[in-house]
């Protein structure tokens, strides 16, 4: 079990990721929305 919650944990952690690395200048650009 605690192996699969730390799986599902780098899984998020790697989509959030990309999703940063994919709209960092529109995370830039909202950084007060980026924040919350």
């Amino acid at each position: 079990m605690r192996n699969n919650s730390q799986n599902d944990i780098l899984k998020l952690c790697s989509e959030i990721h990309k999703c940063n690395s994919s709209n960092l200048s529109e995370l830039k650009g909202s950084s007060n929305k980026a924040q919350l």
